[in-house]
């Protein structure tokens, strides 16, 4: 498989996962919504019933009933937005929530239409078209209530067409079943529409906050406060840094066009993996030109596991990815890594009109003075390819606890580089046949 049809498919996974976010998170908003707007109709029009027709009886009977019909529904919705979205009964119930109110008005309307003879047949079979193409408006986001609502009106007008093929109304029959069909091609259109503008939105916040962040922000409505979404408070990290050896060589030996590309290919290889190794999202990933940063963190304060999601990363990027880097984009990338723990101020930090997620604190520092410390070992081991990395003590006594000394080769060292000049340290080679960190621990 290319690096091109692994990103269409990683693409098209991520915007899967957004839409289906957004569903859950907006479904009962949603539901809540049209079940008002319906009770609003219904209790609205029974003034024009008294205008347009001489017997507003069976008009006004008909309504009390849909209204009687959607006071449940607003209590089914109450007590879902209560316990929340938790499994796919809850879900079917959501959506059932969803589809109720514009059934509720489709029946009454037909049976307005078809079910007696007045005066009025063509405002209220206008009123019929009217709900058609609205309650398709309304539930278009949601691919599978405007598929059962468009579904339900068309084989349900086929149905009374067919079973009463002599009827005069049989022709009304089969423009309401069209309408239905016209309106869920419109909904298709604009919900692809929508979809393509959330997954845009959606890779913009992502440039700012961690994934969790960015999916809760795109799910949540205009009036979330996005600088109250990922406040900077002291939080326990473990941040990655890596970049190229000898980039400016690069960037003079090949035109900006090859750069690119090669940077491009590069980061796709890296993130495809970081989100295989850490699937719970619980990183912000950042990058500038050659250098990778990358900060693992948990606002449970689990520090196990964010030191293991840190150093699983690590493991595969000394290794797999590095070999699947060589072979995938170019032999002349090679990379240098420094791993380091501690606590830092991670969130929304920065000007207020122009915040972004940073870290403030000694351990992003570090990482970087690791970083450049396993430049310096690489070049005292003559170790011209192979990455390296280097480790403060905590993290290698974490490897130690767990018993995985085995994932390289770790040598204790008295670090020369300015600011952690001879502090202990520790080197990491990646063994031949080395296997990332979560198949060691599982």
């Amino acid at each position: 498989m290319t690096i091109t049809s692994q990103n269409s498919k990683s693409s098209k996974q991520d915007l899967l996962r957004q839409y289906r976010n957004w569903e859950d998170y907006n479904r009962l908003t949603n539901a809540k919504a049209i079940n008002y707007i319906c009770l609003f109709v219904m209790t609205f029009m029974v003034f024009f019933d008294y205008m347009f027709v001489a017997n507003p009886i069976p008009f006004v009977t008909t309504r009390v009933i849909s209204i009687a019909a959607l006071l449940p529904n607003h209590v089914l919705i109450s007590s879902l937005r209560r316990i929340g979205i938790q499994n796919s009964v809850t879900r079917i119930l959501s959506s059932f929530a969803m589809v109720w109110p514009a059934l509720v008005y489709m029946c009454a309307y037909s049976y307005l239409n078809f079910g007696f003879e007045h005066e009025k047949f063509n405002v209220y079979y206008i009123g019929t078209h009217l709900g058609i193409f609205y309650s398709t408006l309304i539930l278009h986001r949601f691919w599978r209530e405007q598929y059962a609502f468009n579904t339900i009106v068309f084989v349900g007008s086929i149905y009374m067409a067919a079973s009463n093929p002599l009827d005069s109304n049989r022709d009304y029959y089969l423009i309401i079943g069209i309408a239905s069909i016209v309106a869920g091609c419109i909904g298709f259109y604009f919900r692809r529409e929508f979809a393509s503008n959330l997954f845009s939105k959606y890779n913009l916040f992502r440039a700012m906050v961690p994934d969790k962040v960015a999916s809760f922000l795109l799910a949540s409505d205009e009036n979330t406060d996005y600088k109250n979404v990922f406040e900077a408070k002291d939080r326990f990290t473990v941040c990655v840094c890596a970049d190229w050896r000898d980039f400016q060589s690069l960037c003079s030996e090949k035109t900006p066009d090859e750069i690119y590309n090669m940077l491009e290919k590069y980061y796709d290889i890296i993130i495809e993996n970081l989100e295989k190794i850490v699937p719970n999202f619980n990183y912000y990933f950042n990058w500038t030109a050659d250098e990778l940063f990358v900060v693992f963190f948990s606002d449970d304060d689990h520090r196990e596991q964010v030191i293991n999601d840190a150093l699983s990363f690590c493991s595969a990027l000394i290794n797999q990815i590095f070999c699947q880097i060589r072979s995938e984009v170019s032999s002349e990338i090679t990379y240098d890594v420094g791993i380091a723990a501690g606590v830092g101020l991670l969130g929304l930090q920065g000007p207020q009109r122009l915040k972004k997620t940073t870290i403030t604190g000694e351990v992003a520092g570090r990482a970087k003075r690791f970083e450049t410390e396993a430049k310096l070992q690489r070049k005292m081991k003559n170790r011209p390819d192979a990455p390296i990395a280097v480790m403060d003590e905590s993290l290698y006594e974490f490897l130690v606890k767990k018993g995985l000394e085995d994932l390289g080769q770790f040598s204790p060292i008295k670090a020369k580089t300015k600011d952690i000049e001879n502090q202990n340290v520790y080197s990491w080679i990646a063994a031949e046949s080395n296997s990332d960190l979560n198949k060691k621990t599982g």
